[in-house]
């Protein structure tokens, strides 16, 4: 059908769909898994821990984490302390005195890190489960061979 200037945009999108992405609470279990994937790296954001660190007292760290994170979900509202980067000059090349020849990079919370971890690979699981990717999305997905 060819395009006409009055046409309804609802035309364009595909039929709507009767499930959706619902948000179960997160487990013990899964904050245990996500903190052992952790990167081990000595650089650490705003709160001053480094992944090492995490991952050495993590026994000591799932309860309020399990507590924090869940009520993250509940409530809608994830804690501001977590939201703030450091962020660092990176040198690329050339004149070390020109501000061009830096790039900005940002050290997240690593509690930050494991909370939007467990999320991404939840919603990433519905996405795929549900065949709900643009089928020539192949940016920012595991194991995604182009045809």
């Amino acid at each position: 059908m060819p395009f006409k200037p009055n046409m309804d945009f609802k035309y364009f999108l595909p039929p709507s769909r009767s499930n959706s992405f619902v948000c179960e609470s997160i487990s013990c279990k899964e904050i245990q898994n996500m903190i052992v994937k952790l990167k081990s790296k000595k650089s650490c954001g705003p709160d001053s821990l480094n992944a090492n660190l995490i991952y050495e007292f993590n026994n000591y760290l799932i309860q309020p984490l399990h507590h924090i994170f869940n009520l993250s979900i509940t409530s809608g509202v994830f804690p501001s302390m977590l939201k703030i980067a450091k962020v660092l000059p990176v040198y690329k090349k050339g004149d070390h005195s020109s501000v061009g020849t830096y790039r900005p990079i940002s050290l997240l919370n690593t509690f930050s890190k494991i909370f939007e971890s467990i999320i991404s690979e939840r919603l990433t699981h519905f996405l795929v489960k549900d065949d709900i990717f643009y089928e020539y999305q192949f940016g920012f997905r595991k194991n995604i061979q182009q045809n």
